[in-house]
């Protein structure tokens, strides 16, 4: 069985430091002791959420994408705008003209 151990995690100078209990005393001079103690075999990432806190923010998601929803549909009934084809199409035709020069006999 694995026996779980005592880790310290603080910021120094926008450093994280992660340091087990029994280094705690070697490294006193660079690690802040106002670090709280976690018990774990494996470090939890400090931003990870609970279960409840990802729900609601999968609701505030659904909320914005709702909303970009609405925003699309709205921009779909405007006056119709030139389709990008036609525009590339009468471009390449006036370049082509600009472009043959006259024969000259």
């Amino acid at each position: 069985t694995k026996r779980s151990t005592v880790f310290h995690e603080g910021y120094v100078d926008g450093k994280l430091y992660l340091v087990p209990d029994s280094n705690l005393e070697a490294m006193a001079d660079i690690v802040n002791f106002k670090m709280r103690p976690r018990r774990s075999t494996q470090y939890k990432h400090q931003t990870s959420y609970e279960l409840s806190e990802y729900d609601h923010f999968r609701g505030k998601m659904d909320e914005v994408i709702k909303k970009l929803g609405k925003i699309k549909s709205a921009s779909t009934t405007n006056v119709d705008q030139p389709k990008h084809g036609e525009e590339f199409e009468s471009e390449e035709e006036s370049e082509s003209e600009e472009d043959s020069e006259p024969e000259v006999e």
